[in-house]
């Protein structure tokens, strides 16, 4: 009977011990991969876009409102915004992977060409350019939602890719949930819904800039790397050599004996 108490009083001592290393293990992770500086740059494009996209879908409404545009005219644009981001995953599902340029780019340029009608809309005062704006934003803006986890996982090392995406994905979030204080804020400032789209324009482009320093950041990762695993593998070699030399001085030693 005392034997088994023991036995199991081990089994749990070494559960516990396990499931603290493990533990321990996951928090080195993540530290170790907020400390990659492409990996940082990356997490705050998808905080830059994660606020300008819920902007979008939150204060569009209030702005074709003030500008005069039936409610049954923006749910029709909220409709086709919707199949306009359809279009667009499925064109990133398929030719994503076809094209010349890393996801990293695509998605710096996906945020530039998402602001370009975002600028325009404050220009525009036809009902009808308003819709085809809205319209057209949504395709390169779908990319943005897309690409994000592979560009997390492209960010991070081969044994970080699981906590990459945790971190990405609630990165995303706090930009998300952030965004309705900020639209409230910035409209009790200015008293108007068109200030705001110059500052997702800014913002698009800001986050672009960030996913081009994440890229150039990653570069460099990948040289140190490389060089690294060079002086470790010359290292190794060199010492082969010398064991194999060891080896010979040896054995013609024994043989003159």
């Amino acid at each position: 009977m005392v034997d088994v108490t023991a036995k199991k009083k081990k089994s749990r001592e070494k559960e516990t011990e396990q499931s603290s290393r493990q533990q321990t293990v996951s928090i080195a992770k993540y530290c170790f991969l907020l400390r990659r500086r492409g990996y940082s740059f990356g997490l705050l494009a998808f905080i830059l876009t994660a606020i300008t996209i819920t902007f979008t879908f939150i204060s569009m409404g209030n702005f074709l409102l003030e500008n005069g545009m039936e409610i049954s005219s923006i749910s029709f644009i909220i409709f086709m915004m919707g199949v306009g981001d359809l279009v667009g995953r499925i064109v990133a599902a398929i030719f994503s992977d076809k094209l010349p340029i890393s996801r990293i780019y695509q998605h710096a340029l996906s945020s530039l060409l998402t602001a370009l009608p975002t600028v325009c809309l404050p220009f525009i005062g036809s009902h009808t350019g308003q819709t085809v704006v809205f319209i057209v934003m949504s395709l390169p803006r779908s990319l943005l939602i897309v690409l994000m986890p592979s560009i997390a996982m492209e960010l991070a090392t081969d044994n970080t890719t699981s906590e990459s995406m945790a971190v990405s994905y609630l990165a995303f979030g706090i930009g998300a949930f952030t965004t309705p204080y900020l639209t409230d804020l910035i409209y009790e400032i200015t008293g108007s819904y068109d200030i705001p789209w110059f500052i997702c324009t800014g913002l698009y482009v800001l986050a672009a800039g960030f996913m081009l320093l994440a890229d150039r950041a990653r570069k460099q990762n990948l040289m140190t790397d490389v060089r690294q695993y060079n002086l470790v593998h010359k290292d190794t070699i060199e010492y082969k050599d010398t064991q194999i030399k060891t080896n010979q001085i040896d054995n013609r030693t024994l043989t003159a004996i």
